[in-house]
């Protein structure tokens, strides 16, 4: 899961005095507001108790000592054997355990190492029946848009978000045509039961521009002509444009 907000940390202490100081409690009383698998691990939990327990804090720490900012040879040795070891540790992680600043640890990888960050991209498999289908229904989508160019606005399009009460946000799962996202609007007066958080999710949604709309349903008609032009493949060229 991605990385605790001190008021979720926070949360954690409360609920930890609030459960007979059970750690397993707590990761329990945690699930309904997390989900089963976006909650943090009993050593997560642990480690914030502790924390705050020893150091009377939840805020991280920086480090006293001072980052070097060279771009040394030996830095950048160390660097390249630190990618060795793990690929997938991230440069805040790395610059940390090796002394050296953020922008340094950047500029190490991509300028004297040449490495760049890739992203896994999680797409639908595709069974050998069904290219030929999405073909089909590209093809006749094209046929209705070439009658009518406004058939787009005929087809009822739906997705799913979550939401927490807690103001929990997976952004991997949160793409929008928004300059701010509709997802951290619904937590501003930050809703404290479901009812309140249904009114704000369903008073954002009506607030939602209509041009936004048009322009997400045309998105569509672009999209079914690389369907018929990658013949049913994934939508490469849409998907995973940088």
């Amino acid at each position: 899961m991605n990385r605790l907000t001190n008021e979720q940390r926070l949360q954690i202490i409360e609920f930890y005095y609030q459960n007979q100081c059970s750690v397993r409690n707590v990761f329990r009383a945690l699930r309904p507001i997390y989900g089963l698998h976006n909650r943090p691990s009993e050593q997560t939990i642990n480690a914030i108790v502790t924390k705050f327990r020893t150091q009377f804090t939840l805020l991280d720490i920086k480090p006293t000592t001072r980052m070097r900012t060279v771009r040394t040879e030996e830095n950048i040795a160390s660097v390249s054997e630190s990618v060795a070891e793990d690929r997938e540790m991230s440069i805040r992680r790395g610059s940390q355990q090796l002394g050296l600043c953020y922008s340094t640890t950047w500029k190490i990888l991509r300028k004297d190492l040449g490495v760049k960050p890739y992203k896994i991209q999680l797409v639908q498999e595709l069974k050998p029946n069904d290219l030929p289908q999405r073909r089909i229904f590209s093809e006749w989508a094209l046929e209705k848009l070439a009658e009518n160019p406004l058939f787009y606005r005929q087809i009822l399009f739906s997705d799913e978000a979550h939401f927490w009460l807690n103001g929990y946000v997976n952004k991997q799962n949160c793409r929008i045509w928004s300059e701010e996202q509709v997802k951290s609007k619904v937590y501003r007066n930050k809703p404290a039961t479901i009812p309140a958080l249904e009114d704000n999710i369903s008073e954002e949604i009506r607030a939602i521009p209509a041009e936004m709309l048009e322009k997400v349903a045309q998105n569509w008609t672009f999209r079914m002509d690389h369907l018929r032009r990658s013949r049913g493949q994934h939508l490469n060229e849409i998907i995973f444009k940088k």
